[in-house]
């Protein structure tokens, strides 16, 4: 005799949790992958005045620029631009709080830990096969919306502009991804070297040249760029100041937002998230659903032999269904989520069905 199943239970087998997918979208608002970097702005709010009292409020703009894109409704934070000097160099004469040093050691302390004995920042130059290190005491940092980030900027999918005074005009970064063999990218790595190139957008990959310049490192997890400040001084002839002055602070890093939103070109940045999925396994036995309540199992009028309604006899020695949509209900018989095949699967007494389904979230 055969049984007629509403809800069928999973086994502690049927499902598989603890998975993570890595899910990429566009870095900007509204999910946008690109941005035209002469559309970034400043808030003019972030002001460099320390008030009455003469004491410094972090927020105010002293230590870093704060850029948004061009809504005037609903600006959005994009990232924050900072200058960082080892030697403190770059503050008020006479000044006993040289914040300059105070940034630098702070992405330091982040980013390197006691991974560098001098407590510098190293980056690359030459080629692969005969590179060396430079440190550098000052430095430009990139730091990125962890609001828009989520758990991080993809490596090999951004690129950006910084205006230039040299002949050569503006210098385009992109991260060492492109210049990597391929089994160096398949390694997971921490920290990736920025070079100078661009995006491909026939190929969806950066293109770089194949020699380090020493321009800087990227941390994809963290959302942070470090610049070789003495590195796109020389590459874009950006002037900046690491001198000391009677007057007030230099503020080195308003001095790379004008040269970032002038050049022309777009920004571009691609985030991932990592979210954790769960498998469900839907094994439905030869037994089971292979009886429908659809119109077409039954006798749509009566007749001599068969009442209305009735099935019909072939069906009920070998029913065929088709399955065309899961649902996945709770212990209250409850629907959650349906999930729905790409094309129905047909279902007998003589054949099984095994559905997998993937829920992200």
């Amino acid at each position: 005799m055969a049984t007629f199943k509403i809800y069928q239970s999973f086994e502690s087998s049927d499902v598989i949790s603890g998975k993570t997918n890595a899910i990429s979208s566009g870095f900007f608002p509204g999910g946008e992958i690109t941005m035209s970097q002469s559309s970034f702005r400043t808030s003019s709010v972030q002001v460099k005045s320390t008030g009455s009292n003469g004491i410094y409020d972090v927020l105010n703009g002293t230590y870093y620029t704060n850029v948004y894109n061009d809504s005037i409704a609903n600006p959005q934070l994009l990232f924050s631009i900072s200058y960082g000097d080892f030697n403190g160099n770059g503050v008020k004469t006479g000044s006993v709080f040289k914040h300059t040093k105070a940034v630098y050691s702070q992405f330091k302390n982040l980013l390197l830990g006691t991974v560098d004995q001098d407590g510098k920042f190293s980056f690359k130059t030459g080629s692969s096969a005969t590179s060396t290190y430079i440190t550098s005491s000052e430095i430009f940092i990139l730091s990125f919306s962890s609001d828009l980030m989520r758990d991080q900027i993809d490596k090999g999918q951004w690129s950006f502009a910084i205006a230039g005074a040299n002949t050569s005009g503006a210098i385009q970064l992109v991260d060492e991804y492109a210049i990597l063999t391929e089994s160096e990218k398949k390694e997971q790595r921490l920290v990736y070297q920025i070079v100078s190139g661009s995006f491909d957008y026939s190929t969806g990959q950066t293109t770089g040249v194949a020699e380090y310049q020493g321009l800087g490192l990227f941390y994809p997890k963290n959302g942070i760029m470090i610049l070789n400040a003495d590195k796109v001084r020389q590459y874009a002839g950006h002037a900046y100041n690491n001198l000391s002055s009677s007057a007030e602070d230099v503020s080195n890093h308003r001095t790379l937002f004008p040269k970032i939103q002038s050049a022309s070109g777009v920004m571009r940045l691609r985030k991932s998230e990592l979210v954790p999925s769960t498998h469900y396994f839907i094994r439905v036995k030869n037994q089971d659903f292979n009886f429908s309540n659809n119109p077409s199992f039954v006798y749509q009028t009566a007749t001599s032999d068969h009442s209305k309604g009735e099935i019909i006899t072939s069906l009920q020695l070998s029913p065929k269904s088709y399955i065309t949509t899961v649902g996945l209900y709770n212990e209250m018989n409850e629907l959650l989520a349906i999930a729905k095949l790409s094309r129905p699967s047909r279902k007998s007494f003589d054949s099984e069905v095994l559905v997998r389904i993937r829920l992200d979230f």
